[in-house]
């Protein structure tokens, strides 16, 4: 698994480049496609719902911290 973006970047060039050259153009190019699309997808989506959570627990926090009366019990999810 890639570290960083560009890394990730490289990884699937380099696997296109290998796909291109090779004689896998006939049916299996579908095969790799809905693979690499599902991953890409999984990545977005992943993302997404992480960040999304996180402002939610940072929110939900910071309004704890304001209505607070100074005992701080936490409802942790």
């Amino acid at each position: 698994m890639a570290r960083t973006y560009y890394a990730e970047g490289r990884q699937i060039a380099y696997w296109s480049i290998i796909f291109l050259f090779t004689d896998l153009k006939q049916i299996w190019w579908m095969f790799f496609v809905i693979i690499i699309s599902s991953i890409l997808l999984a990545e977005i989506f992943g993302s997404r719902w992480t960040k999304k959570r996180r402002a939610d627990k940072k929110a939900y926090y910071q309004i704890e911290r304001i209505n607070g009366s100074g005992d701080h019990d936490f409802i942790i999810l």
